[in-house]
C-alpha cells in the first residue's frame, strides 16, 4: 500500500517502454494514484535523442487493480503513450451502495394553456462516504501520445469526478493529430460517476468498439467529444441513468481551434433502457459536426426530460450538418418536452434515413380519447433547414399520441421520401405529417391506417410545394375534414365539424393542383346495386360530403385518373369545388353515387356557375 503522497510505482525517468505484468495493486491510498508514470526529461549522452522525440509507452498487462484511492486517479496518472490489457479494476462493493428512483413519473403532470408541464421528478445517488474517499478518475492522461486500453473489466465503482472522466484525454490543443485513444473488448458494470463523464476525449481520434456498459449512473453523458473523429463499434450500452443533457454523447466545441473535418460514426451497436434528466436521450450538440451516422443501430426504450428524445441540435452556425441513419431499428423512445425523436434547428442541417423502423410505440396502442385540440412539434421536428429530411424504404409507425403531434413536423423544410410506409400514426392535425412554408415530393410511398382530426396523413399550412408520384393511400382518416390531406393557408381554425374531403380538404387560396395517372377508389366491397337502391329508395346514409372538398383554389386538372366505387355523399360523389377552375382529360368516373351530383357539383358563393380563371402559383400539388 502507498502512502499519500507517493504511488506503489512511481516510474519519473523511463529510458524506454515500461512493463507491469502480472501484477496485483491492493488498498492503495496516494495523491496520484497506484502508478504514476511522468514525462521524462533524459537526454541519450551519444544521438542526444530525449524522451520527448520517442514513442515510449507504459505497458499494463495483467494487472488486478483494488479499492484504490487518490486525488488524481484510482489507477494511473501518465504523460506518454498508454497500452493495457487484461487488467481488471474493482472498488470495494460495500461503499458503492447507491439508492435510485425513475426519474420521470410520467403521472404526475398538469395541465396548462401553453401545453403539457411536467413537476420536478426525485432522482438521487445515495453513496456511502463513511470510509471511503472516491477516486478522481481511473485513467488521467496530459501530453501528447496514444492509449491503448484492451479488455478491461471495472466494475462496482463510485467515482467523484472533479477532474474530467473516467478515461481523461487533457491533450495539448496543437497535438490534435497525434493523439489517440483506443477501447477494445472491454466491460463496465455497476458505475456511479458524480460531476462528470465516463470518457473525456477532447482533441483525439477515439476508436471504442467490442466494449460493453452496463449498470450506469452518471452525473454527465458517457462520452464527452469534441468536434474531431470517433469511431464506435460493436458496443452495448443499457440500464443508463443521466442527470444532464447528451446520454451518450455531449459535443464539446473549441472555436479557436481547427479540428479539420469532424465525423461521429456508431455501427452494429444497442442503447436501451437509458433515462436522461436533460435533452438529447443519445446525442446533445449544440454545435456543428459535419457528419454523423447511424449503421445498424437498435435503440430502445430512451427517454428524456426535455428537448429532443434521441437527438437534439441546435446551432446559429450555417455550416453543413449531416445526419444519417440507416439499417436501424428505433422503438419506445419519448421525450416529455418537444421533438420525441429529433429536435433540429439548423440552417443547413440534413437528416437521412434509410431501411430503418423507427416507431414510437413497440406495441398498437388502442385510441384511449378524444383527439386533443392542440398538439406539439412531433416525434421529428425540423425547422429552417436548407438540406432537408431525406426518407428511403423505412417505415415510420405507431406514433399515437395525439398531443404529442404529427410524426414528422416541417417548417420551411424540404422533404423527399422514396417507398417508405407511414403506418398506425396518430395526431390532431396530420396524421403522419405536417407541413408548414415547406417542400415535399413523395415517390411510391404508402399511408396505411393513420387518423387525426383534420389531415389524417399530411396537415399543410401556409405556403407549401406537394409533389406526389404513385403513393399508395389506405384506410385513413379524419374525423373532421381532409382523409388524407388538409391544405390550410393561414393559421385560423376552421370550426368545421362535416367530415368533408375523404381524400384531400383545401381551402388554400390560389392552389393549382395537377392529378395525372392516378387510381381513386373508396370501396371494394360496395356494388353499384346498392348504391342505386340507396337513392331509389329515398335511403340516405353519406359517408362523407366528397372525397376532395376544394374551396378558392385557381385551378385543378385531372388527367388519365379513374375514380371509382365512391359514396353515397351529400355533394359530389368525388370532387365539390367552390370558385375554382377544374379540367379533365382521359379520366374515368365509375359508380359514384351522390345526394347533389353523383360526380361533380359546382357552385359560387355568389350563386350561378362563375369560375375565376386567374392563376397565381402560389401554393402548388402534384399527385402523378
Amino acid at each position: 500500500m502507498a502512502d499519500k503522497l507517493t504511488s506503489c510505482f512511481d516510474i519519473d525517468t523511463p529510458h524506454g517502454d515500461a512493463k507491469i505484468t502480472n501484477t496485483t495493486l491492493r488498498n492503495s491510498n496516494s495523491l496520484f494514484g497506484p502508478i504514476y508514470y511522468y514525462k521524462s526529461s533524459y537526454s541519450d549522452p551519444f544521438t542526444g535523442e530525449g524522451a520527448d522525440d520517442k514513442q515510449l509507452y507504459l505497458i499494463l498487462e495483467n494487472v488486478t487493480i483494488i479499492n484504490s484511492q487518490s486525488f488524481y486517479a484510482s489507477a494511473i496518472v501518465f504523460n506518454k503513450s498508454l497500452y493495457i490489457s487484461n487488467t481488471i479494476v474493482t472498488c470495494d462493493q460495500r461503499h458503492t451502495i447507491w439508492k435510485s428512483k425513475n426519474i420521470f413519473n410520467e403521472n404526475q403532470q398538469e395541465e396548462s394553456r401553453r401545453g403539457l408541464q411536467y413537476a420536478e421528478k426525485e432522482f438521487s445517488f445515495e453513496p456511502d462516504f463513511e470510509s471511503f474517499t472516491p477516486p478522481s478518475t481511473l485513467v488521467f492522461f496530459y501530453g501528447i501520445g496514444q492509449v491503448y486500453v484492451n479488455n478491461i473489466t471495472i466494475s462496482d465503482c463510485l467515482f467523484q469526478l472533479d477532474l474530467d472522466g473516467l478515461y481523461s484525454m487533457n491533450t495539448q490543443q496543437h497535438s490534435t493529430k497525434k493523439t489517440l485513444f483506443i477501447d477494445s473488448n472491454s466491460n463496465y458494470k455497476n458505475i456511479t460517476v458524480l460531476k462528470n463523464y465516463m470518457y473525456t476525449l477532447l482533441f483525439a481520434a477515439t476508436y471504442i468498439y467490442n466494449v460493453t456498459l452496463e449498470d450506469f449512473k452518471f452525473d454527465q453523458s458517457i462520452i464527452k467529444s469534441d468536434q474531431s473523429f470517433n469511431f464506435i463499434q460493436n458496443i452495448s450500452i443499457s440500464n443508463h441513468y443521466c442527470l444532464s443533457d447528451g446520454g451518450i454523447i455531449f459535443i464539446q466545441e473549441y472555436v479557436d481551434i481547427e479540428i479539420g473535418y469532424s465525423q461521429i460514426q456508431i455501427v452494429n451497436s444497442t442503447f436501451q433502457n437509458i433515462q436522461v434528466q436533460g435533452a438529447g436521450g443519445i446525442i446533445f450538440s449544440p454545435f456543428i459536426v459535419d457528419y454523423i451516422i447511424f449503421d445498424r443501430v437498435i435503440i430502445k426504450n430512451i427517454t428524456s426530460k426535455y428537448q429532443g428524445g434521441l437527438f437534439f441540435f441546435n446551432s446559429t452556425s450555417e455550416d453543413y450538418f449531416n445526419l444519417k441513419i440507416i439499417n436501424s431499428y428505433i422503438t419506445d423512445f419519448k421525450s416529455l418536452d418537444k421533438g420525441q425523436f429529433l429536435f433540429a434547428t439548423l440552417k443547413n442541417f440534413k437528416l437521412e434515413i434509410s431501411e430503418t423502423t423507427i416507431e414510437c410505440s413497440s406495441t398498437l396502442t388502442e385510441i384511449q380519447s378524444e383527439l386533443s385540440e392542440s398538439q406539439s412539434i412531433g416525434a421529428i421536428y425540423i425547422q429552417n433547414s436548407i438540406q432537408g429530411l431525406f426518407t428511403k424504404h423505412s417505415i415510420f409507425r405507431q406514433c399515437r399520441e395525439s398531443k404529442d403531434g404529427s410524426l414528422i413536423t416541417l417548417e420551411n423544410t424540404y422533404f423527399e421520401d422514396y417507398e417508405s410506409k407511414f403506418e398506425n400514426n396518430l395526431a390532431s392535425y396530420g396524421g403522419a405529417i405536417t407541413c408548414n412554408f415547406c417542400r415535399m415530393k413523395m415517390t411510391k410511398t404508402q399511408f396505411i391506417n393513420n387518423i387525426a382530426s383534420q389531415g389524417g396523413c399530411i396537415f399543410t399550412d401556409q405556403t407549401v410545394n406537394l409533389h406526389f408520384l404513385q403513393i399508395s393511400v389506405l384506410n385513413n382518416t379524419a374525423y373532421r375534414d381532409g382523409g388524407f390531406i388538409f391544405l390550410r393557408l393561414n393559421n385560423q381554425e376552421t370550426k368545421s365539424l362535416s367530415k368533408s374531403g375523404s381524400f384531400l380538404y383545401s381551402i388554400a387560396e390560389q392552389l393549382t393542383m395537377n392529378i395525372t395517372n392516378s387510381i381513386f377508389q373508396c370501396s371494394t366491397t360496395e356494388t353499384e346495386a346498392n348504391k342505386t337502391v340507396q337513392l331509389n329508395d329515398r335511403y340516405f346514409a353519406a359517408d362523407t360530403d366528397t372525397q376532395f372538398s376544394i374551396t378558392n383554389a385557381a385551378q385543378v386538372n385531372s388527367i388519365n385518373n379513374i375514380y371509382k366505387f365512391c359514396g353515397p355523399t351529400s355533394y359530389g360523389g368525388q370532387y365539390t369545388l367552390t370558385k375554382t377552375k377544374f379540367f379533365d382529360q382521359k379520366s374515368q368516373y365509375l359508380f359514384n353515387t351522390g345526394f347533389y351530383g353523383g360526380q361533380i357539383p359546382w357552385k359560387s358563393r355568389k350563386g350561378g356557375w362563375s369560375i375565376p380563371s386567374c392563376i397565381i402559383f402560389k401554393s402548388y400539388i402534384n399527385i402523378l
